[in-house]
């Protein structure tokens, strides 16, 4: 954008980075997937509604930070199948959609298979 602050821009291409580094590229396919990189505002209904086109939604997890409340801009979603699941992750990931990610032009979504080795579900 004309006039963007340049240290903003580049903190925010910094994140969109950083939350692809932490995602686990190579997780075994399984029908848990990890999304992150969202914006602050994102509501499970929102995810739900996202997500639903490409499977069977098991369960949307949006991440809730206990100190503030406030979203923790990444979320797990099931779906019923691992093809389900491998279909949202073709289609989405790095999709740059306005209402949904932190930062437009900054990589887009992040959505990967979930690392089932920490539980993702139990509270």
């Amino acid at each position: 954008a004309a006039g963007a602050d340049p240290d903003l821009s580049s903190d925010l291409d910094a994140a969109a980075q950083n939350a692809r580094l932490r995602s686990k590229a190579d997780a075994c396919p399984n029908t848990c997937v990890y999304v992150g990189f969202l914006g602050w505002w994102v509501t499970e209904k929102d995810l739900q509604e996202f997500f639903s086109p490409y499977g069977e939604l098991v369960s949307v997890r949006l991440l809730i930070s206990k100190k503030s409340r406030r979203s923790r801009e990444q979320a797990f979603v099931e779906y019923g199948s691992v093809e389900q699941a491998q279909r949202a992750i073709t289609w989405l990931d790095s999709i740059d959609n306005a209402s949904l990610v932190k930062q437009a032009g900054c990589g887009g979504l992040v959505v990967r298979f979930a690392d089932r080795k920490k539980p993702s579900f139990d509270a």
